[in-house]
């Protein structure tokens, strides 16, 4: 059996994971790895976020001498260009943290809270954008009025690579195809994100609104909800608790 051949651009610890279970697998050859890290290795190839077309002439470079081979994304933050996915044919294999078409772009986890929607992982194949191509397989999970986003996250991480794990194969080896294209649902940018956080003290809010937007800020490093007073600013912050 001739091996499959893979191009991998990842990031993150989990972005890791897929690497290491990709290296078990015998029957795939990973023809080149790429980063944002500095790796020395003669299939890796560092991207670098300050020089993108540079980095992006150099991956199309390596990758146009390479035929039938899948590209997979795991964690990666990054568009890749048209062309670089056309030398794959569009075979390609991208890990999301959301119930696809929902929750597309940045923070999903965030807005499944904030806006009532249907979250989970999917495993989808990429478009000509912002996942946009076709659903292999997806995963529901439920959120509740205490979930916040860092267990969503969570819990979605450990989902995404849940199906990975059992359907990368299958999809590899054309025994499961993408279906459904994304072209409804709803689509986040991260700028949205950046001015939910600050709070007027003159305006008046719904418990249940502000219940969210806590849960929805419940991230370790991240910011909390806020106002400003006399020029200094104050944190909103509490827990819910159950009898």
């Amino acid at each position: 059996m001739n091996k499959k051949k893979v191009v991998i651009f990842y990031g993150r610890k989990i972005g890791k994971k897929i690497l290491q279970i990709l290296n078990k697998n015998q029957d795939i050859e990973i023809i080149s790895t790429i980063s944002t890290s500095k790796i020395r290795k003669n299939k890796h190839i560092q991207f670098n976020k300050n020089q993108k077309n540079k980095s992006w002439k150099l991956i199309y470079e390596k990758l146009k001498k390479i035929d039938n081979f899948t590209i997979i994304t795991a964690w990666w933050g990054f568009i890749i260009p048209k062309k670089i996915l056309k030398l794959s044919n569009m075979n390609t294999i991208n890990l999301h943290p959301s119930y696809l078409p929902y929750g597309r772009g940045k923070y999903p986890n965030i807005w499944a809270i904030l806006k009532n929607e249907p979250f989970g992982a999917s495993l989808c194949s990429l478009g000509a954008g912002i996942d946009n191509g076709g659903i292999y397989c997806q995963k529901k999970i439920n959120v509740k009025f205490d979930s916040t986003a860092e267990n969503l996250y969570n819990q979605s991480l450990k989902l995404c690579l849940d199906l990975f794990t059992k359907n990368y194969k299958k999809i590899l080896y054309g025994k499961l195809k993408p279906k459904n294209k994304l072209v409804t649902g709803s689509y986040y940018h991260s700028k949205k994100i950046e001015n939910l956080r600050k709070l007027n003290l003159n305006k008046s809010y719904k418990l249940s609104a502000l219940i969210k937007l806590i849960n929805a800020s419940s991230f370790k490093g991240y910011q909390k909800p806020y106002f400003l007073r006399n020029r200094k600013k104050y944190y909103l912050d509490f827990k819910t608790s159950k009898n």
